[in-house]
């Protein structure tokens, strides 16, 4: 006989035990030894007779029978006998997800459930196709990968899926699967007779013949519950349910206030439930303990509040490695890279001094670098130190860009028709023009990919192709400027660069705000892009020949968009950075490791040493080091110091104590080494390792140089 996949109702000690569960034939499990309603649940609480589930309204979810105990004692706090006579008293339970989505699935199930959300959603319109989806984004990658089908932008796009609503039985991630419901169509007398019946007590379902039943049982019930089976409909029915479950001598003025209470701390439970939900909002920060300075100095709570959380990450997501799913996004990145790299470019051969001729003088370097009107700056704008450093610059100005394309074109971070940013005319047009730039390149490779490559034509198709990139290049820069000269008059996160930096601050990993000291970074960063974008114009400037003096072309622009005191998005960006400086320069970091209460162990996040083993820890790693000391960077020198015959070719250990320094020494070079005052003491060391490199067959043929055993007694002769 096969195991029963559903629960077996426990039987209470010294009671006699309960009949065997039965496995019907549609997956659920029946308690053979129950007759009769199920067991009376709690208020949010009811059982789906047709799914085999029972429905949480408080959470929103469907539980089976591998489920549901834990949900009674985790979720509702029962008590485990309590739990154990709800499991007892249940008639039927699906066995796990996979059975009830089957039975879903037979039944053909349209009609929403009360308790459970319904989501606004979109339904795929291709033919034999029912994939369902919350997010537009999700339908359309779907519409790309299965489909083939490349949307277009904005209002332009044919929509190949329509809006509909939609339900899920479960709550938990992983095992969301969402189906449609109609919402127009309203439920019959008999459906609603239905639902009543199984709220009192799992009664007989009647016919519409006796209507005048149905009636009755609603007037008894809003006058007295009846039986430990029979739930009434609305929030009155479950005060009252509650209210008897309080005691017959509870005073009903002091229930309905406890009862206020209860529903606002649930209400706040709620609210910070979905604070730190995925699919929750960005929520109104009222408390002194949430509104702290630098938000009510940056306003960046207010400009994110009511936005959904699980799409501000995604707002500013690059396209994939292979941008095979976004082309135009893919190219518009590149040529981003392509720009900001040629500036890099020019910053490090000028302060290389790789050529004799500078691009940028030092003057220039200075003025391009001062953000104050005041005075010059006289530290000159610099070149980044690494590969690295230049990549993460590069990406931030890339994720402005995909900002601006999925708050626009795909609809992220938008309430209603609002978009989070104003755009001006100018930024709109200046896209424009860089989408079909990068679109013209698209199709390019396109038709050289199917025209098999370039074997034909192959330099006409290169230039075209160069052509291409300098014309993507150049909308990319216009783009870019159009940025940077935007007029802020009123709203300051009216600029794309200004609400971009206040997304930036949401860290989307731990659901809150980052903290101070790691978030000014990303103002850095954008800023030096700012300060390159506007050199690489100055640049193009004079050599085109429509200007002259790159001197007056890099002030002209710095006066009126890079100081701190000009009336655009770069002046916000300074201003919410020396901010950021100074709290950050004023406030205590939080300590990394701690002492835990036994005062014997540390805890550094979540790893816990005890002092012993950090003694042990400490033991391994200084025998480490000494390790590659001896054997990696001094050949093996401490493995032979016993059968060395000779002081020459054992290692040399000095008295730190009797060594000096002199500390005045700055020329190149000089050390303790060179200090004639310890020629005594380290007579011999400094030509040691040379030696003992030389007593090593298997090194010197690794450096090319053969070895004969005359060489080695000539070597020690020579100590």
């Amino acid at each position: 006989m096969p195991p029963t996949l559903g629960f077996t109702p426990a039987s209470s000690p010294g009671a006699a035990s309960p009949a065997p569960a039965a496995t019907s034939q549609d997956g659920l499990v029946s308690d053979r030894s129950t007759s009769g309603p199920p067991a009376l649940l709690p208020a949010s609480l009811r059982y789906v007779d047709e799914l085999g589930v029972v429905l949480c309204s408080e959470h929103g979810s469907c539980y089976t029978g591998d489920s549901l105990r834990r949900h009674l004692g985790d979720g509702h706090r029962l008590p485990a006998r309590q739990r154990r006579e709800i499991l007892e008293g249940l008639p039927r339970i699906a066995q796990s997800v996979d059975v009830a989505e089957a039975r879903r699935r037979a039944l053909d199930w349209t009609r929403p459930l009360d308790g459970l959300p319904i989501h606004f959603g979109y339904v795929c319109s291709a033919p034999a196709c029912a994939f369902l989806a919350v997010r537009e984004k999700t339908m359309q990658q779907h519409g790309r990968v299965e489909h083939e089908r490349r949307p277009g932008k904005g209002k332009r796009a044919e929509k190949a899926y329509g809006p509909a609503s939609l339900q899920t039985l479960w709550a938990k991630k992983g095992q969301v699967c969402y189906f449609l419901v109609d919402t127009e169509t309203p439920q019959t007398g008999e459906e609603e007779h239905g639902q009543q019946g199984q709220r009192q007590g799992r009664q007989q379902r009647q016919g519409q013949g006796e209507e005048e039943h149905g009636q009755q049982g609603q007037r008894q019930g809003r006058q007295q519950r009846q039986g430990q089976g029979e739930e009434e409909h609305g929030q009155q029915r479950q005060r009252q349910g509650r209210q008897q479950r309080q005691g017959q001598g509870e005073d009903g003025q002091s229930f309905q206030a406890w009862s206020e209470i209860e529903a606002r701390f649930r209400q706040a439970q709620e609210k910070q439930a979905r604070a730190y939900s995925d699919e929750g909002l960005v929520e109104r920060h009222d408390h002194i303990s949430e509104l702290t300075p630098w938000l009510r100095q940056t306003g960046y709570h207010s400009h994110l509040q009511g936005l959904p959380l699980d799409q501000i990450a995604d707002s500013y997501q690059l396209p994939g490695d292979a941008g095979e799913q976004e082309p135009e996004l893919a190219a518009i990145c590149s040529s981003v890279d392509r720009v900001l790299r040629r500036s890099m470019a020019v910053l490090e051969r000028d302060y290389h001094g790789t050529e004799e001729k500078r691009r940028l003088s030092r003057l220039n370097s200075k003025l391009l670098n001062t953000f104050r009107g005041a005075e010059m700056s006289q530290d000159p704008i610099k070149p980044l130190q690494n590969s690295r450093s230049k990549q993460t610059y590069i990406r931030s100005w890339q994720k402005l860009a995909c900002y601006y394309y999925r708050v626009t074109q795909d609809g992220c971070l938008r309430v209603g028709d609002k978009l989070p940013f104003l755009p001006s005319t100018r930024q709109r047009v200046a896209f424009e023009d860089m989408w079909k730039a990068a679109e013209e390149l698209y199709e390019e490779e396109q038709g050289r990919q199917e025209g098999g490559g370039e074997e034909e034509g192959g330099e006409e198709n290169a230039g075209s192709e160069e052509k291409l990139l300098h014309k993507l290049d150049q909308t990319v820069l216009c783009f870019s400027l159009a940025l940077i000269q935007h007029r802020l008059d009123v709203r300051a996160f009216d600029s794309v660069m200004v609400s971009f930096a206040a997304v930036l601050a949401w860290d989307s990993a731990s659901k809150t705000w980052m903290q101070v000291g790691n978030y000014t970074s990303y103002l850095s960063q954008l800023i030096y892009d700012c300060q390159l974008l506007v050199l690489q114009h100055s640049l193009q400037l004079v050599d085109s020949g429509k200007a002259q003096d790159l001197t007056a072309c890099i002030t002209n622009v710095r006066d009126s968009w890079l100081r701190n005191d000009t009336p655009g998005p770069v002046a916000e960006l300074l201003g919410t950075r020396l901010l950021g400086f100074e709290i950050a320069r004023n406030t205590v970091n939080q300590a990394q490791v701690r002492w835990h209460a036994d005062g014997e162990t540390i805890v550094y996040q979540e790893v816990q040493l005890r002092m012993e083993q950090l003694r042990e820890l400490v033991s391994h790693e200084t025998q480490a080091a000494r390790k590659v000391l001896e054997q990696d960077l001094c050949f093996g020198a401490g493995e032979s110091d016993g059968e060395a015959e000779d002081d020459g070719e054992r290692m040399p250990r000095y008295d730190l104590r009797r060594l000096v320094d002199n500390w005045d020494a700055s020329s190149p070079g000089q050390s303790f080494l060179t200090d004639s005052r310890n020629a005594s003491e380290i007579q011999h060391g400094e030509t040691w390792l040379l030696n003992r490199l030389q007593l090593r067959p298997d090194i010197m043929t690794l450096l090319g140089v053969p070895r004969v055993a005359a060489d080695v007694s000539q070597v020690k002769g020579s100590h």
